[in-house]
């Protein structure tokens, strides 16, 4: 029986997103339009798929975020804070308590607490 992997999956090592409505193909190595995706090197064209979409890819809105970050909270002010309290200053509280959030609203503007959103 033949193995037709290149066949069947026809990648290369390439990336091809959707940028602002336009298709936009980058190399995950040098040369990789040019390299196919065999059952050989599948597992570096993943490793590289995974690299791009979880570092390179968002690697300008991090530097931004980073460099924004470090203006409010850098050199002594960082080492105040352990890892999970800086956790959730970043990321924000992750349990809510509705209850008291409601018994707490003031409504305002025609809005009561019978209407549903």
């Amino acid at each position: 029986m033949r193995d037709d992997f290149e066949e069947v999956f026809d990648l290369h090592f390439e990336i091809t997103r959707d940028i602002f409505g336009e298709s936009k193909s980058e190399p995950l190595k040098p040369n990789g339009e040019n390299i196919a995706v065999t059952k050989e090197n599948r597992q570096e064209f993943v490793d590289l798929y995974v690299d791009f979409i979880f570092n390179k890819a968002v690697n300008d809105q991090f530097k931004a975020f980073q460099n924004g970050f470090m203006k409010v909270c850098s050199g002594r002010v960082l080492n105040i804070f352990r890892p999970e309290e800086l956790m959730a200053m970043v990321v924000g509280n992750e349990e809510y308590d509705w209850q008291a959030l409601e018994l707490n609203c003031e409504y305002k503007n025609g809005y009561t607490s019978r209407m549903k959103l």
